[in-house]
């Protein structure tokens, strides 16, 4: 091969690598930068915020292992109960702020619910009893509810087909690095205390630090959120983004008749969610960092990071099957849920034994750890593919998709992960298996009524 020809051959892969990873190249120049106002502010506020949101729920579970159980006596299943009555509060907020998320203007909405949050932490810094607590978490739990399904609905509202899943992603991942976060933290604000030996537990100064992260992107969001593409009044537009923002709608509009009289994915996706969410319960409860703490007899300075490098190459995984799935052209989402519930399957049933050697336990504790980040936006952008162009049902679908999982969330933990169980929680893992296993048909379910909705489509 002439060294012509191979840069005619080089020249199509150089760009096709840099369109993996920058969408916006077969666009117009002006296109081109009304992605990048899209982005900038758009994707940067609902993952700032969902950074705060998920930071605030892994803080609970940091906190239980460093300190929190002993200052508030938690010798039974009293974390357990903690994390039920979020929960319920979880499934109450979606029922009462679900059908608005369609109608107000979620740049305000949003940030005044953030602000909420940060006043709730305050107060949580000066808790005294375990009753106290569980009522802030369970107004916090009742006002972070409708915070998810929004951003969801808001980048689907966005988002073309070929652009919504790596944005998605960035969504989740912004979660990822919550939890990434949490430990080093906790270990930091532990250290901080020893030192200049503070009668005040270190937990609870977590909750000052959580505060003081969460009012500012509160603030940002006030500012920087567009809302929906119909009602979006920010400073930011020009007169030619608003043109491309309705020819861009206007595209995303011209599927709505394959789903308009479907009713499948009601109950579909809300069955794969749930079971993605609650097996993923399996490495979300203290169940890696307890085997580390009591049987490995590791010090907090280990087991509070550990789990953080699994998050992060989780977090790297998660980018990649973002960009990949875009790429492929949006309709793969399947593929990757798949490889996720297999992974639950295999992983939990090994740990479910338990009498295995340790190396097959770091095995198993990576292995179910790993997939976890990319699974969540592949649901929600498959969701928001089959009804684009139909806000009503978008909308309706992603809060029923999201709130089943915390209903059953609210009541199964008390029953399957029981902390006296630690850390071998043989019935948590073995109730994951299975679940993981009915994902997986579920998930060939979803695939199925989806092509036969496209060839009718067709026909």
């Amino acid at each position: 091969m002439s060294g012509q020809e191979r840069t005619k051959l080089l020249k199509p892969l150089a760009y096709k690598f840099k369109l993996f990873w920058n969408d916006k190249l077969d666009k117009p120049p002006q296109e081109q930068e009304y992605i990048s106002k899209l982005d900038g502010y758009l994707t940067s506020s609902v993952c700032l915020g969902y950074f705060a949101k998920s930071l605030l729920t892994s803080s609970i579970t940091i906190s239980f292992v460093n300190g929190m159980d002993v200052f508030f006596e938690m010798d039974k299943n009293q974390y357990n109960i903690l994390l039920s009555l979020w929960s319920i509060s979880y499934f109450v907020g979606h029922l009462v702020f679900g059908k608005l998320i369609a109608k107000v203007n979620l740049r305000y909405f949003l940030g005044f619910l953030q602000l909420s949050w940060t006043l709730i932490l305050l107060l949580q810094f000066f808790v005294t009893t375990l009753g106290q607590l569980y009522v802030l978490r369970f107004l916090l739990g009742f006002l972070q509810a409708p915070v998810f399904i929004s951003f969801e609905y808001l980048l689907g509202s966005w988002w073309t087909r070929k652009e919504l899943n790596k944005r998605s992603t960035l969504l989740a991942i912004s979660s990822s690095m919550a939890h990434i976060i949490a430990g080093p933290l906790q270990q930091f604000v532990i250290q901080q205390c020893e030192t200049k030996h503070s009668r005040t537990p270190a937990f609870k100064w977590l909750f000052l630090v959580d505060a003081s992260i969460t009012f500012p992107i509160a603030v940002y969001t006030l500012i920087a959120n567009p809302n929906v593409p119909k009602n979006s009044t920010n400073f930011y537009w020009t007169s030619q983004d608003r043109l491309i923002m309705g020819l861009r709608k206007n595209n995303m509009g011209l599927n709505k008749a394959r789903n308009q009289s479907a009713t499948w994915f009601i109950w579909v996706f809300p069955l794969i969610f749930y079971a993605f969410n609650n097996s993923d319960h399996a490495i979300g409860q203290p169940t890696f960092i307890s085997w580390m703490k009591i049987d490995l007899k590791l010090p907090n300075s280990k087991y509070n990071i550990y789990p953080s490098y699994l998050k992060l190459t989780g977090l790297i995984l998660a980018i990649l099957v973002g960009y990949l799935s875009d790429y492929l052209g949006g309709q793969m989402n399947h593929i990757f849920i798949l490889i996720y519930f297999i992974s639950m399957v295999l992983g939990t049933s090994l740990l479910a034994f338990w009498n295995i050697p340790t190396w097959l336990h770091w095995f198993c504790y990576i292995f179910i750890s790993l997939p976890s980040g990319w699974v969540q936006p592949q649901i929600f952008s498959w969701v928001n593919r089959e009804l684009v162009g139909d806000d009503e049902k978008r909308s309706l679908v992603v809060m029923l998709t999201n709130v089943l999982a915390y209903v059953i969330g609210s009541v199964v933990p008390l029953f399957v992960w029981n902390t006296n169980d630690a850390p071998e929680y043989f019935v948590g893992f073995t109730y994951t298996a299975f679940l993981s296993l009915f994902g997986l048909i579920m998930t060939w379910v979803a695939v199925h009524f989806s092509k036969r909705a496209f060839h009718y489509h067709v026909v």
